[in-house]
C-alpha cells in the first residue's frame, strides 16, 4: 500500500457550489436531527444500530447535500458584494478544501487565476499553536508571514513594508485553511493579527460543517468528485502504477464495476481522500469476494494497512523495549539497543521516532529536528494529555528531570511541568524551579521562568514572586523578559510594591523587549499600579525610540483607563496620534477612548478628528470607536460631519465603526444630514454595516423616526439575513408609537409567519 503515491496539483478535480443561507440552515438542520436520533438509539441498542447507523450514514450526506448550484472557481468572488471579498467555503473532512487551497495558490502563481492580487498568500491554521507564537508580544499578519514563510530572518524591512502597502490597498488575497481546528484554541498573541485578516482583508476561509459561527455573505461547499471525477481518478491511479500491475487497466475497470454496485462504498468514494485509500488498498486483496461490505469493514481494513505501514518491525522492537524499561523517559542506551537488534541506525531512518507519542508537533521527522524542537514536541505531547499525565510517578520522574546532566532534559521537563500545573505545583516541584533560576545555562533559566508563571497563575506564593523579582535583574535580558511575562500571567496578585518598582526600573532597560514586557506587566497589576510614578515612567515610554514599547505603553495606559487621564498622558497622547507607525497610532486612539469622557478635551476631538482622514484603515476604525466613547461630550458639528464622510469609507469596518460612534452619541447626533447617511447605510452591500445602521437609528429613538427612516426599515424586515430583521425590528421599537404604521404592523405579522 503506497500512501506516497500523488498527482500533479494540475489534475486536481475542485468542484464547488454556492450556498443559500436559507439552504444551509435546513441543511445542518436534518443533520443536527440525524445526530440526535442516532444518539438516542445508541443509547438503546449500542452495537447493533451503531453499525446500521455507518452504514446508512453516507446515503444521509448525500439525500441532504446531492442538489447543489455549481460554480467556477473563478467565479466565487462574483457574488461578494462588498469591497473586501470574503468567502467562506465549507466541507466534510478529507473532501479537498487544503486541496482546493494549494490549487488556487498554485493557479495564482501561474498566473491563470485571479490576476487582480499582487499576492496570495495560505495560512494552515492549525499551525498557529501557541508552542509556535512564543514570544510576548502580539503578532501582527506581516509577523505571520515572516513566521511562516521566512524562520530564518531572511524577510527583509523593504519586503515587509512592500507587503503591508499591498494590504493597504487592497492587493492580497489570504487564504486561511482549517478554521475548524484553530478557533477552539485560539493563541492570544495571534488573535489580533486573525481577526484583522477577517474582518479587513480579502481572504477565503475553509472548515468544516456545523463549526463556524462566523456571519458571511458568501458560502460555498467544496462538494467533492463527481461520479465522472470517480472513474478519471481511477483511470490516472492506476496507469500510475502500471509498472507494477500487468493489467492495470482491468483492475481500475474491475474497482470502478465493484464500487458501483456497493451503493455504500460507492458513496464514499466521493470524498477523494476515501477514494485514495480504497485504491491503495484494492491491489492488496480481493473485495470481489466480500458482497457484504460495509464502511465498518472498510475502515478497519484502511486501519490495518496504516498499522502495518507506521509499525515496521523496527517500531515494534522500540516499543517492546520501552515497555520493558517501564520508564517514562526513554534513555539514549535504550535507543542504542534498538539500534544494534534491529540493524537499523536510527539517525538514517529518523521516520521510526516519528509515531504515536513521539510524533513531532511541525510534521517534520524527530530524527531530524534541532535538539530544541524535539524538546517542544516532548512538551507538546505531555501538554495534549493534560492533567491526565500528572501522575505521582510522571511528577517525580520531571522532579528528577531538573537534576539531569543534558540540558535538553532539563528543559523538556520544565516545560512538561508547565503543561501539567495544577497538580504539580507542590513545594517541592517550585522549589527545583527556584533552583533552576540559579542555573548558569541561560535556557534552563528561562524555562524555569515559564514553568513558574503557569504555576504562580494558580499560586503565587511570596517565594515565587520574590524569585521573579530576582530573575528582573538577571544579566541576560531573555530572562529578564520571561520574568516581565511571568508577573503579568501573575497579575494583581504579583502587585506589591517591590514588583511594581522594579517593573518601573525594567521600563529603562537596554533590551527594547524588556521595556516592552515591562510595560505589559504593569498594565495587568490592577489599581495597586496606577501611581504617580508608575504613569510618569510609562508616558515616558510612549516617546522611546521602539514602536513596540510605545505601542505596549498605550496599551498599559489603557488598561488604567480614566485613573491615568491626567494632562500630561493626554497631551502626549496627542502626539503619539501622530507617530510613524500605524500600530501605534491606533493604539493611542485606542488609549484615548478608553479613557472616556475624562479625555474628550477640544485638543483630543481635533486630533481624533485628524485620525479619522487617516491613510490607514485601523487607525480610522479605531478613531470612531474612540469618539463613540466619550459619548455626547463628542458630539461637535465638526465630529459629526466627519462621521458622515466616514459612511462613505471604501472600507466596510470603518463604515460599520462610524455607524456604531453615531449610535454611542445618540440623539445629539440625529440631525437631517446624519440620518438621510444612516438610511443610505442601510443598502449597504455589508451585511455588519446594515446591522449597525439599525442599531445606530434605533438609538436616536424617536428623533430618528421619519417617513423614509421608517419606510427603509420596513424594507430591511424583507432581508435575507435574519440578523438584519431583529435589528430591524428594535430599531422601530426603540422609535415607539411614532413608528406604528398599519404598513409596519402588516410587514411585522408577515415576519413573525415567516419565522414561525
Amino acid at each position: 500500500m503506497d500512501l506516497g503515491k500523488s498527482f500533479s496539483i494540475d489534475q486536481s478535480y475542485i468542484n464547488l457550489a454556492i450556498i443559500e443561507t436559507k439552504e444551509l440552515q435546513e441543511k445542518e438542520k436534518k443533520l443536527k436531527q440525524q445526530d440526535e436520533q442516532y444518539t438516542l438509539q445508541q443509547e438503546n441498542e449500542q452495537n447493533y444500530v451503531s453499525k446500521q447507523y455507518n452504514d446508512k450514514n453516507p446515503g444521509t450526506y448525500e439525500e441532504i447535500y446531492g442538489t447543489k448550484t455549481p460554480i467556477d472557481v473563478k467565479n466565487i468572488f462574483d457574488k461578494c458584494k462588498d469591497q473586501t471579498k470574503k468567502v467562506l467555503l465549507l466541507g466534510c473532512a478529507g473532501i479537498g478544501k487544503s486541496a482546493f487551497c494549494q490549487y488556487v495558490t498554485y493557479k495564482w502563481a501561474k498566473r491563470e487565476l485571479w490576476t487582480q492580487y499582487d499576492l496570495v498568500i495560505l495560512i494552515r491554521l492549525r499551525k498557529l499553536t501557541d508552542s509556535r507564537y512564543l514570544s510576548a508580544q502580539s503578532y501582527s499578519p506581516i509577523d505571520l508571514v515572516e513566521r511562516e514563510y521566512f524562520p530564518f530572518g531572511d524577510f527583509s524591512n523593504e519586503e515587509k513594508q512592500q507587503l503591508k502597502e499591498h494590504c493597504n490597498h487592497g492587493k492580497v488575497l489570504w487564504i486561511l485553511d482549517g478554521y475548524d481546528e484553530f478557533v477552539h484554541n485560539i493563541p492570544d498573541k495571534v488573535a489580533d493579527a486573525f481577526n484583522y485578516i477577517l474582518t479587513r482583508q480579502h481572504h477565503i476561509l475553509t472548515c468544516r460543517p456545523y463549526a463556524i459561527a462566523l456571519p458571511y455573505d458568501v458560502q460555498m461547499e467544496v462538494t467533492g468528485f463527481t461520479n465522472d471525477n470517480i472513474e478519471k481518478y481511477i483511470k490516472q491511479f492506476f496507469d500510475q502504477i502500471k509498472d507494477k500491475i500487468s493489467n492495470y487497466t482491468f483492475e481500475g475497470q474491475k474497482l470502478l464495476h465493484f464500487l458501483k454496485s456497493n451503493t455504500s462504498i460507492w458513496g464514499i468514494a466521493h470524498i477523494p481522500v476515501n477514494l485514495k485509500l480504497i485504491c491503495n488498498l484494492w491491489h492488496d486483496m480481493d473485495w470481489t469476494k466480500n458482497k457484504t461490505l460495509t464502511m465498518t469493514t472498510l475502515y478497519d481494513n484502511i486501519t490495518e494497512c496504516l498499522c502495518e505501514r507506521h509499525l515496521t518491525k523496527q517500531n515494534k522492537i522500540l516499543a517492546f523495549n520501552a515497555m520493558e524499561h517501564n520508564d517514562i523517559i526513554l534513555p539514549s542506551t535504550l535507543l542504542e539497543k534498538t539500534e544494534q537488534e534491529a540493524k537499523c541506525d536510527l539517525d538514517d531512518h529518523p521516520q521510526l521516532l516519528n509515531f504515536g507519542i513521539l510524533k513531532s508537533y511541525n510534521d517534520m521527522p524527530t530524527g531530524s529536528q534541532h535538539p530544541a524542537q524535539q524538546q517542544q514536541a516532548a512538551w507538546e505531547a505531555l501538554r495534549a494529555m493534560g492533567e491526565k499525565a500528572a501522575t505521582n510517578e510522571v511528577i517525580s520522574t520531571l522532579i528528577s528531570a531538573l537534576r539531569n546532566d543534558y540540558s535538553h532534559f532539563r528543559e523538556s521537563g520544565y516545560k512538561a511541568l508547565q503543561a501539567i500545573w495544577e497538580k504539580a505545583a507542590t513545594n517541592q516541584v517550585i522549589s527545583g524551579l527556584i533552583n533552576a533560576l540559579r542555573n548558569e545555562k541561560q535556557f534552563v533559566r528561562e524555562s524555569a521562568c515559564k514553568a513558574l508563571k503557569a504555576i504562580g497563575e494558580k499560586e503565587p506564593t511570596n517565594e515565587v514572586i520574590s524569585t521573579l523579582i530576582n530573575a528582573l535583574l538577571d544579566e541576560e535580558w531573555s530572562v529578564r523578559q520571561c520574568a516581565c511575562v511571568a508577573l503579568e500571567a501573575i497579575g494583581e496578585k504579583a502587585a506589591t510594591n517591590e514588583v511594581i518598582s522594579t517593573l518601573i526600573s525594567a521600563l529603562r532597560d537596554e533590551e527594547w523587549s524588556v521595556r516592552q514586557s515591562g510595560c505589559t506587566a504593569l498594565g495587568a497589576m490592577g489599581e495597586k499600579a496606577v501611581t504617580n510614578e508608575v504613569i510618569c515612567s510609562v508616558v515616558n515610554a510612549l516617546r522611546d525610540e521602539n514602536s513596540h514599547v510605545r505601542h505596549a505603553a498605550c496599551r498599559t495606559l489603557g488598561e488604567m483607563g480614566e485613573k491615568a487621564a491626567t494632562n500630561e498622558v493626554i497631551s502626549t497622547l496627542i502626539n503619539v496620534l501622530r507617530d510613524e507607525e500605524w500600530s501605534v497610532r491606533q493604539s493611542g486612539c485606542a488609549t484615548l477612548g478608553a479613557m472616556g469622557e475624562k479625555a474628550a478635551t477640544n485638543d483630543v476631538i481635533s486630533a481624533l478628528i485628524n485620525a479619522l482622514r487617516d491613510q490607514d484603515l485601523n487607525v480610522r476604525h479605531t478613531a470612531c470607536q474612540a469618539l463613540g466613547a466619550m459619548g455626547e461630550k463628542a458630539a461637535t458639528n465638526e465630529v459629526i460631519s466627519s462621521l458622515i464622510n466616514i459612511l462613505r469609507d471604501e472600507e466596510q469596518s470603518v463604515r460599520q465603526s462610524g455607524c456604531a460612534t453615531l449610535g454611542a452619541i445618540g440623539k445629539k447626533a440625529a440631525t437631517n444630514g446624519v440620518i438621510s447617511s444612516l438610511i443610505i447605510a442601510l443598502r449597504d452591500q455589508d451585511l455588519n454595516v446594515r446591522h449597525t445602521a439599525c442599531q445606530a437609528l434605533g438609538a436616536m429613538g424617536e428623533k430618528a423616526a421619519t417617513n423614509e427612516v421608517i419606510s427603509s426599515l420596513i424594507n430591511i424586515l424583507r432581508d435575507e439575513q435574519r440578523p438584519a430583521r431583529e435589528y430591524a425590528c428594535a430599531a422601530l421599537v426603540a422609535m415607539g408609537e411614532k413608528a406604528a404604521t398599519n404598513e409596519l404592523i402588516s410587514d411585522l405579522i408577515n415576519t413573525l409567519r415567516a419565522e414561525a
